[in-house]
């Protein structure tokens, strides 16, 4: 899956975040992110990085996130049931989904790779970045 969300706080929707983890960390829910992890089933890859890849950028206004997130289509059904919608249903956020495509991601070329998907791209992304 490919999906790309733009995230408005409903309660501060004025508020020009610092980074992106500033815009995320007062604005979540505790309280639904410790539901959300008291579900997640940990020994499952598709829960951890094996099978899923997520950035976050703010807009050029600073004041809205974007999320990006690559990934299996089970882990994404359970997100949007159990973090995303949560969050809605709170009035916590709005949610605009921008992209939402079944994609086929590509397979591991490296033999000893336990993960789900071939995410070197991510490493060139990381390496470009930081030059």
């Amino acid at each position: 899956m490919l999906v790309v969300l733009k995230i408005k706080s409903k309660q501060k929707p004025d508020q020009v975040w610092e980074k992106h983890n500033h815009f995320i960390m007062n604005t979540q829910d505790r309280q639904i992110m410790k539901e959300y992890y008291q579900k997640i089933d940990n020994t499952n890859p598709i829960y951890t990085t094996k099978g899923f890849r997520a950035v976050h950028y703010l807009t050029e206004n600073r004041k809205d996130l974007i999320h990006v997130y690559f990934g299996t289509k089970e882990l994404w059904e359970f997100d949007w049931k159990n973090h995303w919608q949560p969050h809605i249903d709170k009035g916590i956020w709005e949610v605009e989904k921008l992209v939402e495509e079944n994609v086929n991601l590509p397979k591991p070329t490296d033999d000893n790779s336990d993960d789900l998907f071939d995410w070197t791209m991510f490493l060139e992304w990381t390496k470009k970045r930081k030059k």
